[in-house]
């Protein structure tokens, strides 16, 4: 929930050169840092919920398309975001990756508080986890 002064002043202790990041906007930000010494990181996108990034190791110029993601919480904005996904798995020819808070839990006892965890939720969590 840092962002403004505060947030560069974090980063830059933590010895990154590089960063892109989201602002908290009624949900948590996203920091993306990296160094340059081993890879080029090229921002693709960013909307209220992810960075897009290309990385390509600038040894063996093997590229991969990557995401950070802050998942929605609520069910009704999950199928949505999820969606995007799901179209971009047919489009992208490179390796990707996603990475992130997905906000999804396979067990009760991730379960801090609201809606209790359902056997239909869970059941559609490992679904989505699993790369077709």
């Amino acid at each position: 929930m840092v962002n403004g002064p505060n947030e560069e002043l974090i980063i830059r202790k933590l010895g990154n050169q590089h960063f892109s990041t989201i602002p908290p906007n009624h949900v948590r930000g996203i920091w993306l840092l990296w160094n340059n010494e081993n890879a080029e990181v090229t921002i693709l996108a960013k909307k209220t919920r992810l960075i897009h990034f290309l990385v390509v190791d600038k040894i063996t110029t093997n590229q991969c398309v990557m995401f950070v993601v802050y998942a929605p919480a609520q069910e009704r904005r999950k199928n949505k975001f999820w969606q995007h996904f799901k179209s971009l798995y047919n489009t992208i020819t490179f390796p990707w990756c996603l990475m992130g808070d997905f906000n999804e839990m396979l067990h009760m006892s991730e379960k801090v508080r609201a809606a209790p965890l359902t056997p239909n939720k869970s059941t559609k969590t490992q679904q989505i986890s699993i790369i077709q």
